[in-house]
């Protein structure tokens, strides 16, 4: 692995070139979507004025009367929007596969040789499940990027993921006429956005455990936020260990052995990603496999469409998002 001052060399000397032509790209990409934008902006203008000032009054018509037109016009602007998103899509297809094949497949090459990128491939939704990190109905499993390679006998692989969950809601109403009952409705809910880690080391942890950040705590609930998290995910390990647990919570049922593979450097690491990456931390023995779940909102490995692209420090943030998963078993390793 380079280091930042290595690197910057590599990037004078190999991507400045390609990512001042991506540039250019870009720039041309982004006149492009604005013209979509603004064609489709003076189609929803005239289609306002035709139903607003020109159109005659007729009930009897197709397209009817008074109310009516609201529906039209919202109906037409769903389809604009539908539109614009499915051209910038399409437009831009193409710029974010070089960017990724010019610049991050290169940026890999430097951090390793034994590195295999695929950058429309992910983690598999078995390993998510398996992983006993979340809990829900999946109802979407979408990923990207997924970079895999092998460090002495422990083989580690991650991947941008966006996984949705459904639940059901039931509501229960009395109406004013004396009528009772319920009603069920399905609720789409975002279960995990960011990086997605899985290393196998070949042979079985001696028991299963689950490493929480502690989500309610963070958003000020406290006490009754940490009675609502363990009566979802179960028993608590107490590792007295104040400065610790004041961000995570530990889950499982053999308390010597979970003692054991969350050792002081594993706790501090846990402690310091976080706070390098200022995302929510997860982290689970089951089988073979540790697991690590970094939820993020930043859009990591993607080009940047209405912002430079050839822009040092942007490129540094990936470099350095890179090296920090790529080197996550050296890094715990160095702290045993």
């Amino acid at each position: 692995m380079k280091t930042e001052a290595e690197f910057e060399k590599f990037y004078q000397s190999r991507l400045q070139g390609d990512l001042y032509e991506l540039e250019n790209r870009r720039q041309s990409l982004t006149g492009k979507i604005r013209i979509v934008l603004l064609s489709e902006v003076v189609v929803f203008a005239g289609i306002c004025i035709y139903f607003f000032l020109l159109r005659p009054e007729n009930p009897d018509s197709f397209l009817g009367s008074g109310p009516a037109r609201f529906f039209w016009i919202i109906l037409a602007l769903v389809f604009c929007i539908i539109i614009f998103v499915f051209s910038a899509i399409w437009l831009s297809k193409k710029f974010r596969g070089d960017f990724k094949e010019k610049i991050i497949r290169p940026i890999l090459g430097q951090i390793g040789n034994e590195i295999v990128y695929s950058p429309a491939d992910k983690i598999g939704i078995s390993d998510f499940r398996n992983s006993g990190i979340f809990k829900g109905n999946i109802t979407n499993y979408a990923g990207r990027d997924l970079i895999e390679s092998k460090i002495g006998d422990v083989s580690y692989r991650f991947s941008w993921l966006n996984v949705a969950s459904k639940k059901y809601v039931s509501t229960y109403y009395n109406s004013k006429v004396g009528m009772t009952g319920s009603a069920t409705r399905t609720e789409t809910n975002r279960l995990f956005e960011g990086i997605f880690y899985v290393a196998d080391f070949g042979s079985l942890f001696p028991t299963e455990a689950i490493v929480w950040s502690n989500v309610l705590e963070k958003y000020k609930w406290g006490t009754t936020g940490n009675f609502l998290q363990d009566s979802i995910m179960g028993k608590r390990i107490i590792l007295e260990d104040p400065v610790f647990e004041k961000g995570f919570a530990v889950y499982g049922s053999d308390e010597v052995a979970i003692r054991q593979m969350l050792t002081p450097g594993l706790r501090q690491w846990m402690a310091d990603f976080r706070a390098k990456t200022d995302s929510l931390l997860f982290l689970s023995f089951k089988g073979s496999k540790m697991n690590i779940a970094a939820y993020m909102q930043k859009q990591l490995f993607e080009a940047r469409i209405f912002r430079k692209v050839d822009d040092y420090n942007f490129i540094l943030e990936y470099y350095r998002y890179l090296s920090l998963f790529t080197g996550i078993l050296e890094e715990i390793s160095k702290r045993h």
